[in-house]
């Protein structure tokens, strides 16, 4: 049962690759790989205060469980308000 629908497609047709300029973080949290080391993968942007940016794949996955951003643990606002930056 996913908690937020709608949310984990909305995610796969926004998402991007990693720019090392633009992104700060340099390992999706949920995984612990480097966004470099698996350049297929693309990247998601949550729209928490902080911005924080996962392997979509990992992004996808944890949103069917959960409703809070897995770093600053700040809820996860409804479809129409996800933010993913190109």
């Amino acid at each position: 049962m996913k908690r937020i629908p709608g949310v984990k497609t909305f995610i796969e047709k926004r998402s991007r690759a990693y720019d090392a300029a633009k992104d700060p973080e340099p390992m999706c949290p949920i995984c612990m790989i480097n966004y470099a080391d698996e350049p297929q993968k693309f990247v998601a942007e949550l729209n928490c205060s902080n911005k924080h940016i996962f392997h979509a794949e990992c992004l996808c996955k944890w949103v069917e469980k959960n409703d809070i951003c897995p770093l600053c643990r700040e809820k996860i606002p409804e479809q129409n308000k996800w933010v993913i930056i190109i």
